[in-house]
């Protein structure tokens, strides 16, 4: 299992570790993987999520994508640098103030890259991309000690 406890931290943007968890189905590489390219050997850990957000905010409740690419390479046997991305989205539902998202399969195609939303969709939407979007990079160095 590629998932860290660490203990500093509350956990990602979207799933802390003292919340309730997300039911979701998940696609992933169970452990970082090995590739090379032009020679250099590196590491690579994949995942892909569709999810289904319980909350009591919605009067239908939202679905979240997410994926995430890591990137590893070994410096020495003790050591090693990692690039990562997670993005997630939240995105489809219904709630009072911006009424029912549009939840189709073009729909989650936007999402999964990101793009504007369809004329079903609010405003902002439409001009910038359908769901709201959390992304963020990691640059973690370990070494052994």
């Amino acid at each position: 299992n590629h998932a860290k406890h660490n203990y500093l931290s509350s956990g990602t943007l979207v799933e802390s570790t003292n919340a309730m968890p997300i039911s979701k189905i998940s696609i992933s590489t169970k452990n970082y993987n090995n590739i090379s390219f032009s020679k250099i050997k590196f590491q690579y850990l994949v995942k892909f999520a569709h999810g289904w957000i319980n909350s009591p905010e919605y009067i239908i409740n939202p679905y979240l994508h997410e994926k995430t690419l890591r990137i590893k390479k070994e410096i020495s046997e003790e050591s090693f640098f990692e690039i990562g991305l997670d993005h997630m989205a939240i995105w489809a539902g219904e709630t009072i103030q911006h009424g029912k998202q549009p939840a189709g399969l073009s729909d989650f195609f936007r999402i999964m890259f990101a793009l504007p939303a369809g004329n079903n969709s609010i405003n902002q939407e439409q001009k910038n991309s359908l769901g709201n979007h959390l992304g963020a990079w990691s640059f973690p160095y370990e070494k052994k000690i």
